[in-house]
């Protein structure tokens, strides 16, 4: 709870989880990573690969996407820092 000059705001804890599991938060997350896995691809060098993994956090509290890339691959070429900008929905 958050206190301000007389007002406060209380959130609904399982109401908050509920949005960031729900389909649609999770559709764009997903939708985000592969925009941004797009733009990796276009920056890869030949035989590297950009994977997209989508699912929950650990804890199960929200959606998350991950974009990986060869280490190597990253370390030499930076596609997921140019990348990163192209994850906008």
């Amino acid at each position: 709870m958050a206190r301000n000059d007389g007002w406060w705001i209380e959130l609904d804890s399982a109401g908050v989880r509920q949005i960031l599991n729900s389909p649609e938060v999770a559709g764009m997350v997903k939708r985000a990573a592969q925009n941004a896995a797009k733009a990796a691809r276009a920056n890869v060098p030949k035989g590297a690969s950009v994977q997209v993994h989508s699912g929950q956090t650990r804890s199960g509290v929200r959606s998350s996407a991950i974009v990986t890339v060869p280490a190597k691959t990253e370390a030499n070429h930076g596609v997921l820092a140019k990348a990163i900008g192209a994850a906008k929905i």
